[in-house]
């Protein structure tokens, strides 16, 4: 799969079949993705491994403050 130059188009949360592959199914932790524009979804996990879902963050370099992303909005 190529990103490069994909639009972001939406925050979700990721189905109960993508959580259940991953093998996040007893994760206490809401599990996020960026829908693509050509439908494929990226998503954060907790390391290399796959051992659990992540938080997405970011940086406002031009504020200089951290945000992080939740499902159906678009920064708090």
């Amino acid at each position: 799969m190529n990103i490069v130059g994909r639009k972001i188009v939406d925050i979700i949360n990721l189905s109960r079949d993508i959580v259940e592959a991953e093998g996040w199914e007893n994760t206490p932790y809401t599990c996020i993705g960026l829908l693509l524009d050509d439908g494929n979804i990226i998503y954060p996990s907790q390391d290399e491994e796959g051992n659990g879902p992540g938080a997405l963050f970011g940086k406002d370099v031009k504020n200089n403050v951290s945000i992080f992303f939740l499902p159906g909005t678009d920064a708090a």
